[in-house]
């Protein structure tokens, strides 16, 4: 939107004459910034005269473009002019750039997770066990099975001595983890699962006895227990990874276009309904979701367990996908304007930083400016909004 653009909307906004649209923009723009705190000035002087400043070029401009037939209208224009200052008064990022900073009213949600609720199991009858509350250290018996929390971020499910796997395809445990952690499995084989945030894992009570088969959404670094006999198969949608003893990475989040697997150790089979293809060491085949679509290509295995070592690594990648991965682990939706660059982003950062540091961060490295919004009367969830 150009300057000519901006000023002739603030003048309809002012007198009264704009379209409903051009109001809905003002006001959104004046919503999204109400609760935002001063930036960070030299001194009180400088806040002020800068704010002056800014006032006065944006009421010259309107009025530059617009006569100014009464006192009445005048003071309305001072009164948009003002607004504007206290808009601009909390965006470092336009008096740094000295532009007027517009939201676009063509804004597209990317991601919007569940209100976190903390990891929770819930068993084949559909009883849920909240994790948080259950002690380090302590385990529940089931009739067949035995939970037992070893640590604070580790669950173990071990078999008892009855246990039968006469219905144990059609009898599923679901591990749910919430937004901003992890969690790790250990299975009665002692296959090992690491989960990341906003990921589910589905498990039978026993596994069957010609094969080991859980369900994935989201993403997940599984360790697996060598059995010739008794493969173990990850199903995702519309893909399945076939091991017998290794270690690799599936990533599969719902709102994802891609269903990536990288293997670390040993080999897998990666498959859909039109192939099949063998991973090596350190290879990625990706699936696209809607052509099913198998492609391979070399990564550095580092770059994809990050986020179990607790870190985001970003590897020339756009603000969409940087995105997804803030929102599921700072439980946050995201909302970009549709003028924000394709531009590719890259960096290392700690996932035990708050989220303020890692926006700023990537301020810092250009192109989108990106704006924290706390719940409010208004709005419900803790949003984040990227502009140009």
């Amino acid at each position: 939107m150009t300057d000519e653009e901006i000023k002739s909307i603030l003048a309809r906004y002012a007198s009264g004459t704009c379209t409903p649209e051009e109001r809905e923009w003002v006001d959104a723009w004046l919503a999204h910034t109400e609760a935002r705190s001063e930036w960070g000035w030299q001194d009180e002087a400088q806040r002020q005269d800068t704010k002056q400043g800014i006032a006065q070029k944006i009421e010259d401009r309107i009025q530059n473009r617009l006569p100014i037939r009464s006192k009445r209208l005048k003071y309305l224009y001072r009164g948009i002019a003002a607004s504007l200052v206290f808009i601009i008064a909390g965006i470092g990022y336009y008096v740094m750039s000295h532009q007027p900073l517009a939201v676009s009213t063509q804004q597209y949600v990317i991601a919007s997770p569940k209100q976190a609720q903390g990891p929770t199991l819930t068993l084949a009858d559909g009883t849920a066990i909240p994790l948080d509350q259950m002690v380090a250290g302590t385990e529940q018996k089931q009739k067949q099975t035995t939970i037992k929390k070893s640590d604070a971020h580790t669950l173990v499910y071990a078999y008892n001595t009855s246990a039968t796997a006469d219905e144990a395809e059609d009898r599923l445990n679901t591990l749910h983890i919430s937004s901003g952690e992890t969690y790790q499995l250990v299975l009665p084989d002692g296959s090992k699962v690491w989960l990341n945030a906003c990921s589910e894992l589905a498990f039978p009570q026993v596994f069957d006895e010609h094969q080991r088969k859980v369900f994935l959404k989201g993403e997940a670094f599984f360790e697996i227990a060598p059995q010739s006999e008794q493969p173990f198969i990850v199903e995702t949608g519309g893909a399945q990874v076939q091991v017998l003893g290794t270690s690799f990475n599936v990533s599969a989040y719902p709102d994802e276009d891609q269903v990536n697997t990288t293997l670390i150790t040993g080999t897998v089979a990666v498959s859909t309904e039109k192939e099949r293809v063998l991973l090596q060491p350190n290879q990625q085949a990706s699936i696209s979701k809607n052509k099913q679509d198998i492609s391979i290509k070399t990564v550095d295995p580092e770059l994809m367990l990050a986020w179990k070592n607790g870190y985001f690594i970003f590897d020339d990648l756009a603000i969409k996908s940087i995105m997804h991965q803030i929102s599921r682990w700072y439980n946050v939706s995201v909302v970009v304007d549709a003028r924000v660059p394709n531009k590719k982003f890259g960096g290392t950062f700690s996932r035990s930083k708050p989220i303020a540091d890692l926006l700023t961060y990537l301020e810092q490295l250009g192109g989108v400016h990106c704006q924290l919004e706390e719940p409010s009367a208004r709005q419900k969830e803790r949003r984040v909004i990227v502009m140009p």
